[in-house]
């Protein structure tokens, strides 16, 4: 509809979709009114055939805007997430970036569990986030896997503030915008607690 090729009374058109945001979890495969299907089912289709019919479908460039995974399994589906990504854009998709979320832990949404899935953990009583050290080693091998793989951008995104500065306190508060991955607080790099 926001194309404009279904309902175009409702005032879709094709140049209001720029970006096509796509999730994707372990479960998101499934037979209509049956199962799932999980990695290692007939029916599998592997996320990078995904993201080309995406592409093909809406004729524009995407992004995965949601992924991840609960457990010390995080680091493993991020490296397949990222893999899968590189085999689209080997075939000419253009995958404009990978949102890892969530990125920090959080309690669950119907039933307050512990949902161990971030990058960062659940702070702590004095309002200290742990660091994963897996996750963060697997995100740091993946930036650097793009990176030499980047191609000059098409067009330049406006970056909105940031709240950083303020983690360790628990209190968020106001920051300036990152503009690349250099600038996230040296605390990341080098502290296994903020």
């Amino acid at each position: 509809m926001l194309s404009g090729r279904l309902e175009p009374e409702l005032g879709g058109r094709p140049e209001i979709l720029d970006i096509v945001g796509v999730n994707y979890y372990a479960d998101n495969q499934w037979i209509l009114g049956g199962q799932t299907v999980f990695f290692g089912h007939p029916l599998y289709r592997p996320f990078h055939k995904i993201l080309e019919e995406v592409h093909a479908r809406y004729r524009r460039p995407v992004f995965v805007a949601e992924t991840g995974t609960e457990g010390e399994t995080r680091p493993g589906w991020l490296g397949m997430i990222a893999s899968e990504v590189r085999a689209a854009m080997a075939v000419g998709v253009p995958v404009e970036g990978i949102c890892l979320y969530p990125v920090l832990c959080y309690p669950g949404w119907t039933n307050e569990r512990h949902c161990d899935c971030g990058l960062l953990s659940l702070p702590d009583e004095a309002g200290r986030r742990s660091i994963h050290r897996g996750m963060a080693a697997e995100l740091g091998h993946q930036q650097s896997l793009f990176a030499k793989r980047r191609r000059p951008a098409r067009r330049r995104f406006r970056v909105a503030p940031v709240r950083d500065a303020g983690l360790a306190a628990g209190r968020p508060q106001e920051g300036r915008a990152l503009r690349n991955p250099a600038e996230i607080p040296a605390a990341l790099h080098s502290s296994e607690t903020i």
